[in-house]
């Protein structure tokens, strides 16, 4: 036998190559032009909540026979990504017995309704997610928090804000939060007082401490009941001396800062000095002191006693 013959091989090991070749070859076409591989036209949607499902379906594509592998998930998650923006993350499988694709939708979870004074947002229905994305909604959403924002979308530094404004607002209030000077919070909130469900401001100032400014906001609103007027504003800037204004009360200062109001123009945050209404009831000239943000009462505030969004915050922490 040559060398040429020995690199060649037998005959005979040719032909075996060749027929387990073929074999194979015909398994792959079998398979191919098996039906259970054959896509049917069965789309199982599911999480859709304001996103209808034959909106869904619109986007979709329908290749009815074609081989269900070759269907490509990655471009139905782009498509539906792309046409809703409440949609945050689509999964898509595909299953072969039953033969079926399968689309499993994750909407934004809305956490407040974007009200702009100063922007032009195009769309009467904008809400901001958990996360501070803004997004388009065709439907009204039921929220607690609306937010007046300067621009879409938020800044690193204002969803930073919106973050912490998020994780220290009580369970069970709702209202307005005034973002336009982020150095300067303002909320318009209701809540229930003389079994009623009243509106007002609070001055929250600096984006910090808010667990602690909501909870003396919670301490102040029983003593501002008992006064038996209404309730104009409270200002919660410095936590562990918070003071309140009601209607009709001539000796009571005016209000910190209007809401919007920039930095430089109220005289660098400085309040006017006078008289308040303190966490002890008292209505009583008090000695001041002059802060960053507004007058300080002196002295050591008198404690209050617990009240309900205590309880609520306690509740949350446990549940965390």
């Amino acid at each position: 036998m040559t060398a040429r013959s020995r690199r060649r091989g037998p005959p005979r090991i040719r032909l075996l190559d060749v027929a387990y070749g073929g074999v194979v070859a015909a398994i792959i076409v079998a398979a191919w032009r098996a039906p259970q591989w054959r896509w049917r036209g069965t789309y199982e949607i599911s999480g859709n909540q304001t996103v209808s499902r034959a909106a869904i379906e619109r986007l979709l594509p329908h290749p009815i026979g074609r081989p269900l592998f070759l269907i490509d998930p990655r471009s139905i998650r782009r498509s539906l990504g792309a046409a809703f923006p409440s949609i945050s993350r689509v999964e898509v499988r595909r299953w072969l017995f039953p033969n079926r694709i399968s689309i499993t939708v994750v909407e934004r979870k809305p956490a407040a309704r974007v009200m702009s004074t100063e922007l032009a947002t195009g769309s009467p229905l904008l809400y901001l997610d958990e996360s501070g994305h803004a997004y388009p909604s065709i439907h009204p959403l039921t929220v607690p928090l609306v937010a007046d924002v300067v621009r879409l979308p938020l800044s690193p530094g204002d969803r930073r804000i919106f973050l912490r404004l998020l994780a220290a607002w009580p369970d069970g209030m709702s209202g307005l939060i005034d973002m336009r000077d982020p150095a300067h919070l303002v909320a318009r909130v209701a809540a229930s007082i003389d079994a009623a469900t009243r509106s007002f401001e609070v001055f929250l100032g600096a984006p910090k401490d808010l667990d602690s400014k909501f909870l003396a906001l919670d301490r102040i609103l029983p003593l501002a009941e008992a006064t038996g007027k209404t309730l104009e504003y409270v200002d919660v800037r410095f936590p562990d001396a918070p003071a309140f204004k009601v209607a009709g009360d001539p000796l009571s200062p005016r209000a910190p800062y209007a809401p919007g109001e920039q930095h430089g123009q109220h005289g660098q945050g400085m309040a006017d000095s006078g008289h308040r209404h303190r966490t002890d009831g008292g209505h009583l000239a008090v000695d001041t002191v002059q802060e960053p943000g507004g007058i300080r009462p002196g002295g050591t505030p008198q404690p209050a006693s617990p009240g309900p969004l205590d309880h609520a915050k306690g509740q949350r922490a446990q549940r965390s």
